[in-house]
């Protein structure tokens, strides 16, 4: 699976109909619908095991568009490289190269190390300074 930054992935991009893209992948493993009766946008998760990724969708009235994915993939791509195989050192060193110069690092209340790099809306996770979870989305 190729990471396309602000993009999607492969030749899924972000906005594409929950309908479209289930037509391209076929019938998620997972479904949940996660909503809040204040707030009229609703959330659907998609998740296909096989590709170790979860696809988030939002929308109302039955209208859904994929706006992020969650990814456990160690075969995942960014830029040509496989992401998980590299520390947080060089992935900060990867992102500089790309052209984005500033990140920023938290440790989550759970324990698991953040990653972020502005403009780029996407976040890694690491677990004993190794990559567990990769999130982007637009």
């Amino acid at each position: 699976m190729e990471i396309k930054l602000l993009e999607g992935f492969d030749e899924i991009t972000f906005g594409t109909s929950m309908e479209s893209f289930i037509e391209k992948l076929g019938q998620p493993d997972q479904q949940e619908i996660i909503s809040d009766d204040e707030d009229p946008v609703t959330t659907v998760l998609l998740q296909y095991d096989s590709l170790q990724t979860s696809f988030f969708f939002e929308g109302k009235n039955e209208k859904y568009y994929l706006n992020s994915c969650d990814s456990n993939n160690e075969d995942c791509q960014l830029f040509g490289n496989t992401i998980f195989t590299k520390s947080p050192k060089e992935l900060i060193e990867l992102f500089q190269n790309m052209g984005f110069e500033k990140h920023e690092t938290a440790t989550e209340e759970w324990g698991e190390m953040r990653l972020s790099f502005e403009n780029s809306m996407a976040d890694f996770y690491f677990e004993n300074r190794k990559l567990i979870s990769v999130i982007w989305g637009y």
